[in-house]
């Protein structure tokens, strides 16, 4: 059975990427210790990219223990660290698409704190009749692919809602490089979002959930100036109906689902790498201990 008390191996967000320009010294309350981050030149973890300004952060769990350094990486506009700081990363984080690019609304953000945990925030994703009930799609959604492959998870799904009072259809993709990247489009015919969501664990039991939405603008810039309006309010209102949903959730090693419910096992089966002891250099022998780990 997953520990969901144990944060899973992958890339966090920490932070907005600080002006390079400046000096930058800051403490973060993550990963239930303390996370320091500076742009000073003193010595530090080298970057992934070489190129990259000399970015340097560490972790220390308590006081009694000395602070260990991160392994940090640029996601523009973010700054990702890998954890646990014991361990190397063994995937780089892949965007889709650039959040800030040409035709494309400049990204707004939205921030929560949850107290919950990655699977479950990662299941709903699988949970198809969640779209209905919980966010008031006007038609059942309808599981179109369900994709596993190493780190990563896409799911793909058609409904309809409606927009700005109109029912429109619409075609969602969620995309997951491990469990704190997770990339999400949907489309109809009157607009094209692109969000990028970044779960961060606090400690064994609390998230930093940001949220970054962008949406490509038409050739009406009053339409635009209605969509940069509305669609943050709506946004923040849709997703704070999972809240209180994750934050009463009781995870079940055989759950009992229905039809509806989409593959959860599935998806836990695919999270559960992130969870189990890596395996250095042999991917098999890495999913044979996921599934025994699952029983």
């Amino acid at each position: 059975m997953l520990d969901i008390a144990k944060i899973p191996e992958g890339w966090y967000r920490i932070c907005k990427i600080p002006r390079r320009e400046s000096e930058f010294a800051e403490e973060f309350n993550l990963f239930g210790g303390i996370v320091r981050v500076s742009n000073s030149h003193h010595s530090g973890p080298k970057p992934l990219d070489s190129t990259l300004p000399r970015w340097s952060a560490t972790f220390q769990k308590d006081q009694t223990r000395k602070p260990k350094a991160l392994t940090l990486c640029e996601k523009p506009p973010f700054l990702l660290a890998w954890f646990p700081e014991t361990t190397t990363p063994n995937f780089d984080i892949v965007p889709l698409s650039p959040l800030i690019r040409d035709h494309w609304s400049a990204p707004f953000h939205l921030r929560w704190i949850v107290k919950s945990n990655l699977l479950e925030i990662a299941e709903n994703a699988a949970d198809m009749g969640h779209f209905t009930s919980v966010h008031i799609y006007k038609e059942h959604a309808q599981l179109s692919k369900f994709l596993t492959e190493d780190h990563k998870m896409s799911v793909f799904f058609k409904s309809a809602r409606r927009i700005l009072g109109i029912r429109v259809p619409v075609e969602i993709e969620l995309h997951y490089q491990g469990l704190g990247w997770v990339e999400s489009r949907a489309k109809s015919p009157m607009v094209e979002v692109h969000v990028v969501y970044t779960p961060t664990p606090i400690d064994s039991s609390h998230l930093e959930i940001n949220l970054s939405l962008s949406f490509k603008k038409t050739r009406n810039p009053l339409f635009n100036l209605i969509l940069r309006l509305i669609l943050p309010w709506e946004a923040g209102r849709d997703y704070q109906r999972d809240i209180p949903i994750w934050e009463n959730k009781i995870i079940h090693q055989h759950p009992k689902l229905c039809s509806a419910d989409g593959p959860i096992l599935k998806l836990r089966r695919w999270a559960n790498r992130f969870y189990s002891p890596r395996i250095e250099g042999n991917s098999a022998l890495q999913d044979r201990v996921c599934r025994l780990s699952e029983l």
